[in-house]
């Protein structure tokens, strides 16, 4: 916790043990702590956060904050005022450098948790040669709690030609992936999406009686078609549609191509059709090039895809994809609940994804 974190922390402690505030009163509001104490109004929301995650109070968004427990021990609170106390090292390659939302939208979440418990973030781009992903990693931190990695496909090969360099940390290792490889090699922790599991997802959402698809296409370009994500994302739906007991079509060639093999289905018959791509940039793609043909999404044809990707949302797209929050929250809660280091131990957390439905 900063400072002034812990001023109001302390503050609030000092009313309950001093019986001016009892089990079920409620403390002052965010606001109010913020004026009080002539700070922001996150620093009062993180030291609520604090006292929320020891137990001494409650929040409820209709009944406001209220004491649930009485403190008593003061080594516990000497040891809660310094919980979380450390550094945390997030790499991660900006996102106008990708043009990838995951790892942004994650890092947001995560750092936003992490401040709450009172850590220090340190933000470091992900170097582009092994040489300077070494160099970084050798730099002295004594108080390092975690190293964060956020891997794009660009960064495997320096992540894997480190790891001696990630060996020497004194602290735990964790690897978020995106599922754009299968890291049976990498022995630190990891959190990993599952596109294994999205595709079962897209099966089960193109089976569903309600919605009474009557032919069903899946499109995986040739540039992406062997690529990890996309593979795995072709083997669960394939598996998906042998459980449910239903055929589908998926062409080979590039998008332009099978794109237009699908458009040449949609305008020959009268079936009701779904069309599954590998992504919503490939989604956008085809309900463009519908619309050159005049047709319609969500009326003319329907489609499924994979990331939940901001970039086109104006697309109003129905899609697969993992809560990016609750991909912070996951990665916090490994972070502390991870021993320091202990040989021969492995995390491995795989993080669901779910259905979001749009118009099309």
């Amino acid at each position: 916790m900063n400072a002034r974190r812990k001023e109001i922390f302390k503050y609030i402690i000092g009313l309950i043990n001093d019986k001016k505030l009892q089990e079920g009163d409620k403390i002052p509001t965010e606001n109010e702590l913020a004026i009080m104490f002539n700070t922001n109004r996150m620093n009062a929301h993180f030291a609520i956060k604090a006292l929320e995650s020891e137990g001494i109070v409650k929040s409820n968004k209709k009944q406001g904050t209220t004491v649930i427990k009485k403190w008593t021990d003061e080594g516990s609170l000497n040891k809660a005022l310094s919980s979380g106390a450390g550094t945390v090292k997030i790499f991660a390659s900006p996102s106008k450098a990708t043009g990838i939302h995951w790892s942004e939208n994650s890092v947001l979440s995560l750092e936003s948790i992490l401040n709450g418990r009172g850590c220090r973030v340190i933000h470091t781009d992900m170097p582009e040669d092994t040489e300077s992903f070494r160099a970084e990693l050798e730099k002295k931190n004594h108080e390092l709690k975690a190293v964060v990695l956020f891997q794009e496909a660009k960064d495997l090969n320096i992540i894997m030609q480190s790891l001696d360099s990630l060996e020497k940390l004194p602290c735990p290792v964790i690897l978020f992936s995106r599922g754009e490889s299968a890291l049976e090699e990498f022995p630190f922790h990891m959190l990993a999406l599952n596109p294994y599991r999205e595709g079962v997802l897209a099966s089960d959402y193109a089976s569903d009686p309600a919605n009474a698809f009557e032919k069903i296409i899946f499109l995986a370009p040739d540039t992406i078609r062997n690529s990890y994500w996309c593979s795995k994302r072709v083997e669960g739906f394939r598996q998906g549609a042998s459980k449910h007991g239903f055929p589908f079509e998926c062409p080979e060639g590039n998008i332009l191509e099978i794109s237009r093999q699908a458009l040449k289905s949609i305008k020959s018959g009268s079936d009701k059709h779904l069309i599954v791509l590998a992504n919503d940039k490939k989604a956008a793609f085809f309900i463009e090039l519908a619309t050159k043909d005049k047709l319609e999404a969500g009326k003319d044809f329907h489609t499924l895809s994979f990331d939940n990707n901001p970039l086109y949302r104006n697309r109003n797209l129905t899609t697969i994809a993992p809560p990016l929050e609750e991909t912070g929250k996951l990665l916090a809660d490994m972070i502390f609940s991870i021993p320091p280091r202990k040989h021969g131990v492995q995390y491995i957390v795989k993080a669901d994804s779910r259905l979001i439905k749009r118009t099309t």
